[in-house]
């Protein structure tokens, strides 16, 4: 087991590509992996840590939220 990731439901992570916590989003999936755990990451290029809330003003935005409302439902 890894670090007590096993067990865990699937994990679908996003990140921008400017987001200072990407490492920690890479990291993370690596992590999962190690576990087992079914999981995605997407970056998504050229945006900053919190651009989803951005979604009436970015289309990459309103993509991510439809992306996790997609993930959301394969996972149910």
């Amino acid at each position: 087991m890894v670090g007590g990731l096993a067990g865990l439901p699937p994990a679908h992570l996003i990140v921008g590509s400017l987001d200072p916590l990407l490492d920690d989003s890479n990291n993370l999936a690596a992590k999962l992996k190690a576990a087992g755990v079914p999981h995605d990451l997407t970056i998504y290029q050229g945006l900053n840590h919190g651009f989803i809330r951005y979604g009436r003003l970015i289309g990459t935005a309103q993509r991510a939220v439809s992306d996790c409302g997609a993930a959301l439902k394969r996972a149910l």
